[in-house]
């Protein structure tokens, strides 16, 4: 594929789209990792919904492994809601780190005063608007070059034809975060290429199978490490078992226990519940959530389902985006369906002989 090498060769070497991104990402860091503004932080992630601290992952690290979009609308969230005032010596080097070369030295290194603090802040929103367009333009720069780059890896790990379009958006999806991770003193293309293959594979294996399971675990399961699940082995072998189907003696198979009516009053009256719940959960999303959940899975006026592509075509933004904002909305849905989950798991059939 000529075409491909080609349009990567450019950018074997740093470039100044690599600078940008990286110096982006150093300079929001660098505030994210400030240890007095954690507090203030944590409390403009909660406001935003992003996600935060969970279980084997500390505060800080959660900060730092948000997506680069959300940890530059999470600075400017604090920002605006007003962090604590630094030291000077902090305040001088945030001021040099977004080139606001108008805050000068003071004689006494003490604290700025909350009218300095103020304007300080104010500066560094603007110049943090000012980097986030450099930095767009950089993305899209660098996402044009190694497109063919996507394709290709999508290619070369998903061989399903019906999966293709899929797993090219998928492709897609991880350049971008390859790219918000780049390195100039990295190799780039290799970097891009690990991380492309890892996300397809990823998809690739969690479409194939009808197993829900981490994916590290069907990953092990499939390179047949030593100690995998012996449920998941199977499953892979047979395609037929879930993982969360909790286990239950054998149905009778008498003739004369019949299963319930799919019109029985008392499966309608689930089903209802069932709409009910799924109606509060869908409420309690944002009005963007609803609007990506709506076009994804077809519960619009239309009744289609739209792709990554044609939702963020829709909603005017990017598909990095559309992708996060779908994420989020799924997992707050799980977490408000989660009683309603664990109650049909475990509903014993009328026909069990009771």
């Amino acid at each position: 594929m000529p075409e491909i090498q080609e349009s990567c060769t450019q950018y074997r070497t740093s470039s100044p789209a690599d600078q940008q991104v990286a110096r982006f990402r150093g300079s929001l860091d660098w505030i994210l990792a400030h240890p007095k503004w954690e507090d203030a932080l944590v409390c403009s992630l909660l406001m935003l919904g992003f996600k935060g601290k969970r279980q084997g992952i500390k505060q800080h690290s959660a900060l730092r492994s948000l997506p680069l979009e959300q940890k530059q609308e999470l600075v400017r969230h604090a920002l605006a809601q007003g962090l604590p005032i630094p030291s000077f010596a902090e305040a001088k080097r945030l001021a040099q780190l977004w080139g606001v070369t108008s805050y000068r030295a003071r004689s006494d290194f003490g604290r700025p005063s909350q009218c300095e603090w103020e304007t300080l802040s104010q500066r560094l929103l603007i110049r943090i608007s000012a980097r986030y367009e450099l930095y767009k333009s950089a993305q899209s720069e660098l996402f044009a070059a190694y497109h063919g780059l996507a394709v290709a890896g999508a290619v070369e790990s998903c061989s399903a034809p019906s999966q293709r379009e899929d797993a090219c958006q998928e492709a897609r999806l991880a350049l971008l975060e390859a790219i918000d991770h780049i390195d100039p003193s990295q190799n780039f293309e290799a970097y891009a290429r690990r991380w492309i293959k890892r996300r397809v594979l990823n998809f690739v294996m969690t479409e194939r199978l009808p197993v829900k399971a981490p994916i590290n675990v069907i990953s092990k399961s499939f390179r047949g490490v030593a100690g995998a699940n012996p449920l998941l082995l199977k499953a892979i072998r047979e395609g037929t078992l879930q993982l969360d189907q909790p286990d239950c003696p054998e149905i009778s198979s008498d003739p004369n226990l019949t299963s319930e009516p799919a019109n029985s009053p008392q499966r309608t009256a689930m089903q209802v519940e069932e709409l009910a719940c799924l109606r509060q959960a869908l409420s309690q999303l944002t009005e963007k959530q609803r609007e990506v959940i709506s076009c994804r899975f077809g519960l619009g006026e239309h009744g289609e389902s739209l792709s990554l592509s044609q939702v963020a075509d829709r909603v005017g933004i990017s598909r990095q985006q559309i992708f996060q904002r779908e994420k989020r909305a799924l997992q707050s849905l799980k977490t408000a369906l989660v009683g309603l989950q664990r109650e049909r798991q475990f509903q014993v059939p009328a026909a069990s002989g009771y």
